[in-house]
């Protein structure tokens, strides 16, 4: 049998350099297998077959000689203690018969895998103890003095000293060796489980030498496959104080943790630097041994004795090996604490504040971990600081560490002594990290005095930050929430603010925590970066979540589906408590942290928590200063509460800020124009607070301030009493003038939108009248934006709730019918807008007369429906009653002289749209004269009708009057109303189509351009209006001969037009006649056909085959019959169109003079 057959023993010596001055010995753990190989394979990498104790560490420790102990674990584990004791013997004798007298004072380092280290174990107990035999005579084993006095330092890879979260040593020993065999049942495995090899004598004999040797134990961080940690921390090392153990987490599992790949892993760095450590200090401490002459006493415990005792470390948490990197905060941290080279003057102070759970403890955590190892002679010492008792706790927990002269126990006051000790120069210098110092009240405030009986007054107490050190040495690392206590913690480069975590950091803390879910799937990958976004990518949260998924093995998107199920579902989740080590810090839910915060809030700044449960009904972005203050609160106490919310983090300042009402922001105080976000779960947090709220009594009192009337009186304070809040306050602020104030509106529009959403969800108890005064703005403002959709959908909610509350017939509800006829004949339903308006007309008549003035305006209604079928003469006629009416009952000034001018104003729209254009314009300048002399030259409905004008004086030809006019009301209107008003935007481009026709193309585009930009910033990317401006300039497009370019921007539009509007619109087959005149130009006869065809069957369906745009569509098929040579299909389109435009429009019209010159060229070219 070969030498390295298991069931021999193996003493191989890998590295033996001739001027050799350290002895390293490697010892394998388990071979169940029977690998012959086992004691080579242990530190052999499987991809690169490195053996690092040969290959790589002679580079790093060159003095040292490495020699590779091998023996047959299965007897040595199989046969009880016994076994265990002769691979002990065995190897302390292999190794003694390698150390002849010239080395025998050459330092031993052992190096041993999982239970490799028991048999090392048993080697120390051995050469101190003796073999069982020998201890029976309390003799030491003087043939092996030699090699305990050599030994410097054990070096363990994820040896199982202890049992581990609550497993007992036998089975993690057992678990080692399921690992490693394919078969589970082996019986190997009862015997190890059984064994009392692993009982307490063991350890208790090896801790009789443990004070000689100095120990690294490194313990494994990564699972072994679907097992898990094979020997977690608590298992792997054995808890040592002082500097006689390091304790180092490698990533790794089990197995890998002691193989490298290459010289360049970081794994493998860490290992051999503190291995070399080692090696180094075993050196040095021979030299201190000949130096002295005490050649008899062991090295270890000699250097030991002399080494000076690592500075205090007061810290209850243990290092956190899956800390993820913020590379950003964590580098700020360290140039303020002066750890890396810079110019300015560092203090050494540092506080780190931002919202809770975001981060700041752990960061904190990781700093002290990492000067622990950096600056061993600094004393650290860690404070609780979210409440007086704990932090007098921790001052005690200092005294009692450092064993300071004066201090009389627990019973004692600790502050001012550990103040002054800390303060004193000679002791050195130290880091006092104070965490989560949250209180401002607490640390810079002194509490009032209070009676202590007996009309005695009990002394106040002092403020915390009297007992924070004050002198030139130390350093000071604060946590908080509060951006006030920050500020005076630090000087103001000291305050770093912690903020989320980046989209990157977040899919790294997720994956530490989720080891056994393939994250580079695409659709795990997926679902890890959703859940960091719904989490906002907040640290606590993310572990929280991640911890959840772990503990109930479900999927992460199966945690997104129970997050979304509902609101109470994703506070439920964010309320789950953390199973975690009882070091860790990270054991408080999400939820349970920021109540902590909201209760310091309530209790120091009831206005602020008041201000705060109002905005969680909002939503979340772009809440405006004016929605929050208050009627006759003033700019300071204003800035003061929501200075409380923002010190805390729970509200932050918006970075875009709204202009308001351009009429009247001059007026404004300058914090009206602000803004401000709350994180999302934050806000769900603040409503699962107040659902869950005890008594209402303590706030009845202060609700006036938002809600006023009896009804209040009989409401708790809860949600329902604070969505009210929300909704009054949004209701009485919304305007009622959209156009006036449209700004206004805008920035109000999502949180209206908000409100009502949430009142209505609460059903019968969220509905009031606030909620209808509230929906009818919403849905008139959706209207002015052209958002249909969601006018359509509000007024049809409106007009539901009427109809229950006051019957169809009531004057409220035929108010909303009205607007909701304008709806539909904006969405271009023209048959549902005439409907809709017949009914309100016929109910109307019916209860108020036929000169009413709702009356009235049905049939103005009525009127514009007939326009866009091309019905114009009833439409005239509508408009003409409506006229002669209105000129009867009012004199022009009073309100209802509005419908009269717009009235009016469609009558000279009508004859525009007939080709009567002297009547038109006359009508416009008519209008024009009454408009200027009731609201003004500059108003809004002024120059649109300055606007309407300009469009007949263009198509009367007169280019230039009609540009100058646009360019002057553009002008007024960007001074009156802003440049991204749309109305603004609707005159921009007017004004293009103008230049266009001029052939302006380049100042054409740049117009266009503009007006597209400033529509997407107001109303979107896919806005009727916007897609309108698109659509003009792929028309510009094709006017240059770019028809690629055109057919492109067509297409583009009618895509998202067919989406929005519906594939029948007039305006999406509008652009549909468009995309197929541009298929004409570029010769796609079949194409061009195609699309012409599908408007024309649209345009007779909906409108008629006689209407003005289904006779153009016709017109245009002769365009395409003619250019493909087809002159009989040519000829029957022209004729039919000429024909249709002469009984509609008349024969004058310029479109019908187009359709005969055709019809008339075409035949001259038959003849």
């Amino acid at each position: 049998m070969s030498s390295s057959s298991p069931s021999q023993n193996l003493f191989k010596v890998l590295v033996d350099p001739p001027d050799a001055l350290l002895d390293i010995v490697a010892v394998h753990g388990l071979n169940p297998t029977n690998n012959e190989n086992h004691a080579f394979q242990t530190w052999t990498a499987p991809k690169s077959q490195s053996l690092w104790l040969k290959d790589f560490l002679p580079s790093r420790i060159p003095s040292a000689r490495v020699m590779l102990y091998g023996y047959n674990a299965n007897v040595a584990f199989g046969n009880s203690i016994m076994g265990v004791e002769e691979s002990g013997d065995n190897l302390l004798n292999r190794l003694w018969a390698k150390r002849p007298d010239s080395v025998s004072n050459r330092p031993i380092i052992f190096i041993c895998h999982s239970l490799g280290g028991i048999v090392v174990k048993q080697v120390c107990i051995i050469s101190i103890l003796g073999s069982q035999h020998a201890m029976v005579t309390a003799h030491l084993n003087a043939k092996y003095e030699s090699i305990r006095n050599a030994t410097y330092g054990i070096v363990f890879f994820a040896t199982p000293h202890n049992g581990g979260n609550f497993v007992p040593l036998a089975q993690i020993a057992s678990n080692v060796a399921r690992a490693l065999l394919r078969n589970p049942e082996n019986n190997f495995l009862q015997s190890l489980e059984k064994d009392s090899l692993f009982g307490d004598e063991l350890n208790n004999n090896f801790r009789h030498c443990i004070e000689n040797f100095y120990i690294l134990s490194f313990f494994e961080t990564l699972p072994f496959n679907k097992m898990g940690l094979i020997v977690d921390k608590k298992s792997a090392t054995l808890g040592l104080g002082g500097t006689r153990e390091e304790q180092i987490g490698i990533e790794g599992n089990h197995s890998t943790i002691c193989k490298f790949e290459s010289i360049d892993d970081e794994a493998y760095e860490q290992v051999i630097e503190n291995i070399a450590h080692i090696a180094d200090s075993a050196l040095k401490a021979v030299e201190t041994r000949e130096r002295l002459d005490k050649l008899s006493e062991p090295i270890a415990s000699l250097t030991l004795s002399n080494m000076p005792t690592r500075s205090p470390f007061v810290c209850s948490y243990a290092e956190n090996h899956d800390f993820v990197s913020r590379k950003d905060v964590f580098q700020k941290l360290m140039l303020q604490m002066g750890e890396e080279e810079q110019t300015g003057r560092v203090d050494g102070k540092a506080a780190l504040y931002g919202l809770g759970g975001i981060g700041k403890t752990q960061l904190a955590l990781k700093y002290v971990y990492w000067c622990r190892e950096k600056h061993p002679e600094r004393a650290i010492f860690w404070v609780h600081a979210y409440s007086r008792a704990r932090f007098l706790d921790a001052y005690h927990s200092i005294a009692e560490s450092c064993k300071l002269p004066g201090y009389q126990g627990r019973e004692s006051d600790p502050l001012p002594l550990v103040k002054k000790w800390l303060e004193e120069q000679g002791n050195g210098n130290w880091l006092l990290v104070v965490d989560n110092a949250d209180s401002y009240e607490d640390f810079f405030e002194n509490p009032p005095a209070t009676t202590m009986g007996y009309g005695r007054l009990q002394p106040t107490m002092t403020r915390l930050s009297e007992y924070l050190p004050k002198c030139a040495h130390g350093f000071m690392l604060v946590t908080t929430r509060n951006i006030d206590a920050a500020a005076k913690f630090a000087t103001t480069c000291g305050i770093i603010n912690v903020d989320r975590m980046t989209p990157a950091e977040s899919r790294t803390l997720i994956r530490s925590y989720l080891k056994d879910h393939d994250l580079d799937d695409p659709a795990v990958s997926r679902d890890a970066s959703r859940l960091a976004d719904d989490l906002e990518h907040l640290p606590l949260a993310l572990v929280q979540a991640a911890t959840y998924i772990a503990q109930k093995s479900i999927t992460i998107e199966r945690y997104l589906e129970i997050y979304h199920e509902n609101e109470q579902a994703a506070v439920d989740l964010l309320s789950e408590p953390l199973e975690t080590d009882d070091r860790n810090p990270r054991t408080t839910a999400v939820a349970t942290t920021w109540m902590i915060s909201f209760d310091e809030i309530e209790k120091t700044r009831p206005d602020a928590a008041e201000m705060l449960f109002v905005m969680a009904f909002y939503d979340i972005k772009e809440i405006p200063a004016s929605l929050l203050i208050r009627d006759g609160e003033t700019t300071k106490h204003f800035t003061d509460s929501i200075g409380k919310l923002m010190a805390y983090s729970f509200v932050v300042a918006s970075k875009k800020t709204k202009s308001g009402d351009p009429n009247h922001e001059e007026s404004w105080p300058g914090i009206m124009k602000d803004s401000y976000n709350m994180h999302r779960l934050v806000n769900l947090i603040i409503r699962r607070r107040l659902a869950t709220r005890p008594s209402p009594e303590p706030w009845l009192k202060r609700l006036g301030r938002y809600i006023v009337g009896d009804k209040i009186l009989s409401i708790s304070a809860d949600t329902h009493t604070w969505s009210t809040a929300a909704l009054k306050q949004v209701c009485d602020k919304f305007p009622e003038d959209v156009y006036k104030e449209w700004n206004t509106c805008a920035a109000y529009l999502r949180h209206a939108q908000a409100v009502l959403q949430f009142n209505l969800e609460l059903g019968e108890r969220g509905y009031t009248d606030t909620v209808d005064t509230l929906t009818a703005k919403v849905a008139a403002f959706q209207l002015a934006r052209m958002e249909l959709s969601g006018s359509e959908s509000s007024y049809n909610q409106l007009l539901e709730r009427r109809r229950r509350k006051y019957g169809s017939k009531d004057f409220r509800t035929l108010d909303i019918m009205q607007k909701l006829g304008i709806v539909y004949f904006k969405q271009g339903k023209y048959e549902n807008a005439e409907r809709t308006q017949k009914q309100v007309l016929e109910y109307s008549e019916e209860h108020d007369g036929p000169k009413y003035m709702r009356t009235l305006q049905a049939q103005s209604h009525l009127a514009d429906a007939h326009i866009e079928q091309g019905r114009y003469a009833e439409a005239e006629k509508l408009y003409q009653d409506v006229l002669t009416n209105l000129d009867k009952i009012n004199d022009h000034e009073d309100p209802n002289s509005n419908y009269y001018l717009r009235t009016k104003q469609n009558l000279a729209m009508l004859y525009e749209k007939q080709g009567r254009y002297e009547e038109g314009a006359s009508c416009y300048v008519e209008l024009l004269k009454e408009q200027e002399a009731q609201f003004g030259e500059s108003h809004p409905d002024t120059l649109k009708t300055v606007q309407l004008l300009a469009v007949v004086v263009s198509k009367q030809g007169l280019y230039a009057k009609s540009e100058e006019m646009y360019r002057t009301t553009l002008h007024r209107q960007q001074v009156k109303l802003g440049r991204d008003h749309p109305d603004t935007l609707r005159t921009s481009r007017n004004l293009a189509n103008i230049l266009t026709k001029q052939a302006k193309y380049f100042e054409a585009e740049s117009m266009y351009l503009r007006t597209i930009f400033g529509y997407r910033q107001v109303l979107g990317d896919e806005h009727p209006s916007t897609l309108g401006s698109e659509h003009n300039l792929a028309q510009l497009c094709t006017k240059q001969g770019r028809y690629d370019e055109a057919e492109n921007r067509f297409r583009w539009v009618l895509d998202r037009k067919t989406a929005q509007l519906g594939p029948e619109h007039p305006s999406t087959l509008s652009t549909l006649q468009n995309l197929a005149l541009a298929c004409i130009y570029q010769k796609k006869y079949e194409e061009a056909e195609s699309r012409f065809r599908a408007a024309l069957s649209a345009f007779e369906g909906v409108q008629g085959v006689d209407h003005p745009d289904t006779l153009e569509t016709v017109h245009n098929m002769g365009v395409l019959f003619e250019a493909q040579e087809k002159r009989k299909m040519a000829k029957d389109m022209y004729q039919r169109a000429a024909m249709g435009r002469e009984k509609v429009l008349g024969p004058g019209h310029p479109d019908t003079v187009v359709s005969m010159e055709n019809l008339k060229n075409l035949g001259a070219l038959a003849e």
